[in-house]
Order: C-alpha cells, then structure tokens, then sequence
C-alpha cells in the first residue's frame, strides 16, 4: 500500500506534537488506535477522545472536558494540522505520527523508569489540615515525582461555595480547575496546596457562624499555611496563586508571608462594588437600581436592613 493510499485511511497509532493558545504551546499526545489524549503540563493522561470523523484530508474529534474541546484539521501525510475550538479559547494544533500504538500489556508494565510523562505515576494528593484559632482548615497536597527541595504553591479559590478543587454547587457539574492545576504544576516539579477555605467543603466548621467570619480571616488563613509549610524541608521557595477573590486575598498574604512569587489570575482590577454592579448588569438588570442602592448605603458605613430575595446570596444580613 503506497502513502496516498494509507492517507485514505483513518489515523492510527501515537501521533504527538502540541496545541498554541495566546502565542504559548503545550505539548499534546493522541493515541487515535486507543481513542485516548495526554495533556502532561495539565495533569491529563490518557484522557478518552470521542466522535472520530476522517473523510481524507479532514478529520475531527471531541474532549468532553471543561465544556467540549473540538479538534478539526487535516492530514498532510504524517502530519495533522487544524485549530481548536472551546468555550472562552480558540487556537491552532499540529501532531506528527509517532509509531503505532504499543500493546496494552507493554504499556501498563512500565517500571516507573520511563522518561514519558505518560509512563509516569499517577498523580496522588495527600490529605492536610491546619489548625486555627477557629476551626480546622483542610486541603490537598499534591507532591511532584522528584527528589531533593522543591518549590510549593498556595492555590486559592474564588469566591462564594467553591472548593478547594474549584468546583461550586452553585454551578452544574465539575470543572476540577484548580486541582487540574495543581496536577500540571507536579508534572513540571512544583508542589501545591488547595484548600477549601471557611465555610467550605471539608473546612464547613470553621466557618459556621458567618456573621463572624472576615476577610482578614481569609488572609491570616492563606499565610497560616505558608508559615506551616515553611518548616518542612521537603520545599525551598514559595509562592502563591490566586483565582478571583482569591487574588485579592493571595496579594496581602504574598506580602505577608514573604512569598517568593505570586500570579493572580482572574483579580479585580477595581473596587468590589464596581465588579458587582458590572456583573449584576449583564446577568441580573433588574435589581442594579436596588444593588446601587444598597452599596451606596454601605459605602457610607451604614447597615442595610432591608434586602431583595433576589440579593440575599450578595447582601444577606449575617
């Protein structure tokens, strides 16, 4: 069978190479004979691909993670080219063939000394707690695969119910944001630590009473566990990462805590009030005028007794 030929048939076999987002790269395997992706800077192995369509030189399939990633292309002989499409993001994929698939057998029976990140162990997190004045805070340690110090990052959620995984009840099923990050990070040598913060999850008890908790607490809590980890030898530098309310809380506890380095994603870059009424606009138009309202009286230091049902999760008494 000469090459045209072969190119008329579906893809098989280990075809590697990486996807580009905002002029960054990250590397990317697609086992098309086991339907199966790898992602190793995000923590993704062997993730299944669905809904694979070849008609030469075009071809697609889907990843049903963090809302339906579809990859379309077209095959140039050993080379597949096309862009990406997801909720939020849009950019450019290449993959080049890389042999045909190994048996199953042969790839489950790696020793671990395999230099693939696909032949790595599976990445593991460990149970933590912290103890406070308050409450006990728990969370996850997630530990690279290397010897020696390495460097460990805080990571903290957003805002509202969302745990230390980034998941929220208040939002339909799991997006697992943050602990994908933290798989990344250990794939690239860095620790983490996730937690879910008071109130929260496993940390629910610290946070009973809500009429008592303040967003210093938040603050204190996000250096407490920098301090804790800065007495196990098993870390050198430190840092912080923040989502949403989380950057905020991240920027105070990085100066407090000596952080080595912090990265904000998603902060505010303006007063709480203004990101409120802003949301409120484009998802709730009705209530602004009462949301104003009540911000308005709230900024001038006084209490507001009187709330809309339809606030009550942003202005309720406690």
């Amino acid at each position: 069978m000469n090459q045209t030929e072969r190119e008329h048939d579906s893809p098989t076999g280990r075809w590697e190479g990486s996807f580009e987002f905002r002029s960054q790269k990250t590397n990317m395997a697609v086992d098309f004979s086991a339907k199966k992706i790898s992602i190793p800077q995000q923590g993704l192995q062997n993730y299944p691909i669905e809904d694979v369509s070849y008609e030469a030189p075009g071809i697609s399939f889907k990843v049903a993670l963090a809302g339906t990633i579809l990859f379309t292309g077209q095959r140039f002989g050993q080379t597949i080219q096309g862009v990406f499409q997801q909720p939020g993001a849009q950019g450019t994929f290449e993959l080049t063939y890389a042999g045909e698939s190994p048996p199953p057998s042969a790839a489950s029976a790696g020793d671990g000394s395999s230099d693939s990140p696909e032949a790595a162990r599976p990445i593991e997190g460990q149970e933590v707690s912290l103890k406070t004045g308050t409450g006990i805070l728990s969370g996850t340690l997630t530990l690279p695969d290397n010897t020696g110090p390495v460097p460990l990052v805080l990571i903290i959620a957003g805002s509202g119910p969302t745990d230390r995984d980034g998941n929220s009840r208040l939002l339909p099923g799991k997006n697992n944001s943050l602990k994908m990050l933290a798989e990344g990070l250990a794939s690239w040598g860095v620790a983490a630590v996730r937690y879910d913060k008071r109130g929260i999850g496993s940390s629910a008890d610290a946070g009973a009473d809500e009429s008592s908790v303040t967003f210093d607490m938040f603050i204190d809590d996000a250096v407490a566990w920098i301090e804790k980890f800065k007495q196990d030898s098993r870390f050198s530098d430190f840092g912080i990462i923040g989502h949403s309310e989380g950057s905020l809380i991240g920027m105070v506890a990085s100066y407090r805590s000596g952080a080595h380095a912090f990265v904000s994603i998603s902060g505010s870059g303006k007063p709480i009030y203004e990101t409120l009424l802003d949301q409120l606009k484009s998802q709730m138009p009705g209530v602004v005028e009462e949301a104003d309202r009540i911000i308005t009286t709230l900024r001038e230091g006084k209490r507001v007794e009187k709330v809309g049902p339809e606030l009550q999760s942003l202005f309720r008494h406690s």
